[in-house]
């Protein structure tokens, strides 16, 4: 790194690397076309499994405000404790269920 008068450093542009030929930088000059397609092949794959993730989302809420909320007519709070408590196993969910029936004697 290349530092300035009061011996802070900076960062070099990339002029400063840039090969006079072909301007490009020396790490990416050999494989720029490789480098062009992974960044694409990245951006595709993330965007498919962000819309993937949208639409599971959008099933995961429908269940809830039609079974839950709809069918049941539980509030999503009280169902997200239910949940909590579901995905827990063996003594985690023991001591989670003591610990809100001591709440519960206490209220």
């Amino acid at each position: 790194m290349a530092r300035n008068g009061n011996g802070r450093g900076r960062r070099p542009a990339a002029s400063e690397f840039a090969d006079d030929q072909t301007g490009e930088t020396g790490h990416e000059k050999s494989n720029a076309k490789a480098r062009q397609q992974t960044i694409r092949d990245a951006c595709k794959d993330i965007a498919a499994l962000e819309a993937e993730r949208k639409t599971i989302s959008e099933k995961i809420s429908e269940i809830r405000q039609t079974r839950i909320k709809g069918d049941l007519g539980m509030k999503l709070a009280d169902f997200g404790a239910v949940y909590r408590l579901y995905k827990l196993e063996g003594e985690d969910r023991d001591a989670a269920l003591d610990a809100i029936r001591e709440g519960f004697k206490a209220l």
